[in-house]
């Protein structure tokens, strides 16, 4: 089923209650795998959303912070030290692009359900999965390349 968003047109959310029962029972994992998001709504109860007329969120207040109170100078001196040591720049860091290999440690690390630093880059699929059958490792790991 190719669908990312289905909308159910009625007086109620009954075939969109089927629909979202059915994708949970058979589509899940296929949709985990390919990183896709499906949305069921129903006009009934999600006009809003269906039209893109959702309410814009409050704003942002920020908040003044309190008028310092006066004490006895080695006390403020003191508690300047850490403040100026914190309030610095923050350090540029290089935008690079993603290397394939880097994208293929992440996959394979996801699917075994390890963390990256258990898993070796050097190391074969079949050295990783310790039991598994290679043939169901290498599907769920290289199944999401194919689907691009």
């Amino acid at each position: 089923m190719n669908v990312e968003r289905l909308i159910e047109i009625g007086p109620s959310p009954t075939l969109a209650g089927m629909a979202q029962r059915t994708l949970k029972t058979k589509y899940e994992g296929y949709d985990q795998a390919l990183g896709m998001q499906r949305q069921v709504l129903a006009y009934s109860k999600e006009g809003k959303e269906i039209y893109y007329n959702v309410d814009p969120p409050p704003p942002i207040e920020e908040i003044a912070p309190p008028p310092a109170e006066p004490t006895p100078a080695p006390a403020a001196a003191a508690a300047a030290a850490p403040a100026t040591a914190a309030s610095g720049p923050a350090a540029q860091i290089a935008d690079e692009p993603v290397k394939a290999v880097e994208i293929v440690h992440t996959v394979v690390a996801q699917k075994l359900k390890k963390t990256l630093e258990e898993i070796s880059p050097g190391k074969a699929i079949k050295d990783l999965v310790g039991g598994k059958s290679t043939m169901q490792v290498r599907a769920s790991v290289i199944r999401p390349f194919l689907m691009w």
